[in-house]
């Protein structure tokens, strides 16, 4: 069995830092800070009067703080707890954090039913069982589990509910799993605290889902490279699809060409469909999503991932009050084409 197992990230066009904190020199008062959270890196830009060792002190504790609430691989974490609680009902309202855990869960709901199951976070059976967690898989799919385990990832009110700090399961073997909005939301979450400390100009990203504010250190919008399409280690990262200009809007990237098992010569990408229980078999590759908050860019990207480029396309359009702006990069017999929303081409820089 061949196994591939890479990351996917929107790569930032900013500066090399050689250190967690650094003043940048092209406008007084502009920080950069970097640190590692959430099994990946974050970065975070700012312009401000405030001391940046504090403020990267208090990331890193909001971070922290964050994965207590919504981190599988946590053992102590309120959601793990709640996963491998045998209770149908689990009492979350004494947990410190589990504010975290309520949005993320409100916010799943939501885009579970705008978008008829596409995006479920109950697929964690699922996601878990062919190995995406634990980079364990080992075995050939078996139809006859898949059909067993896709019993348990209804997300439905009847199945999933959550109600004056209680979380109530039909079925207490179903698990949950924030891992496709929790990223997008713990950038909202610091972007909220940098507004509290007066901070005006920003750009958080956290393993490449970002939110950018206000003007860059040369007092423009923001300029964010996405990443070609590819599955080659060697490949150039600043060889980028296109840049974006950002001004306070929120970008996440999701695909399946970095984040995949293969086995005898079959690829099984991460985005499981939940309604197959299989990988989504889509001949799009990368969905970029532009939107006002991290944590529904995060959400979107995985359910079109699901849902595919027309299906996402024809969504965008039905629902203007979205706000919801999307690129596609999709292979078309070997060839990578693209595709955007009306619209988008306004985020697009032009050379």
């Amino acid at each position: 069995m061949t196994k591939n197992w890479l990351v996917l990230f929107a790569a930032i066009t900013l500066w090399s830092c050689n250190s967690e904190v650094d003043r940048q020199e092209s406008v007084a008062d502009y920080y950069q800070i970097v640190g590692e959270a959430q099994g990946t890196t974050y970065a975070i830009t700012f312009q401000g009067n405030q001391n940046p060792t504090k403020v990267k002190s208090s990331v890193d504790s909001l971070l922290a703080v964050y994965d207590l609430a919504n981190s599988i691989y946590k053992p102590t974490s309120l959601i793990t707890q709640l996963n491998n609680s045998s209770s149908a009902s689990f009492a979350v309202a004494s947990f410190p954090e589990h504010a975290y855990f309520k949005t993320c869960f409100e916010v799943a709901k939501d885009v579970y039913q705008l978008t008829n199951g596409a995006f479920n976070p109950a697929v964690y059976p699922l996601v878990n069982y062919w190995g995406f967690h634990k980079e364990n898989f080992n075995h050939s799919p078996d139809s006859s589990e898949i059909k067993e385990l896709l019993v348990l990832i209804d997300f439905s009110d009847e199945s999933f509910n959550f109600k004056e700090g209680v979380v109530s399961r039909s079925n207490p073997e179903a698990k949950i799993d924030f891992n496709a909005l929790a990223q997008g939301h713990s950038v909202d979450v610091v972007g909220d605290y940098l507004e509290h400390q007066g901070i005006e100009n920003y750009m958080v990203e956290i393993g490449g889902e970002l939110s950018c504010k206000g003007k860059n250190p040369n007092q423009q919008s923001w300029k964010i490279g996405i990443e070609k399409p590819t599955d080659d280690p060697t490949s150039d990262p600043n060889d980028f699809q296109m840049i974006a200009t950002l001004t306070n809007k929120s970008l996440a990237t999701s695909g399946n060409y970095r984040k995949f098992y293969e086995i005898d010569g079959q690829r099984y990408a991460h985005t499981i469909d939940p309604v197959s229980g299989y990988p989504a078999r889509q001949n799009l590759l990368s969905v970029t999503v532009i939107t006002d908050e991290c944590v529904y860019a995060d959400a979107f990207a995985t359910a079109f991932m699901v849902m595919g480029m027309e299906k996402s396309i024809t969504f965008i359009e039905q629902h203007p009050d979205l706000s919801i702006h999307a690129y596609f990069v999709y292979d078309e017999n070997g060839q990578y084409l693209t595709k955007m929303t009306e619209g988008f081409e306004k985020f697009i820089l032009q050379n």
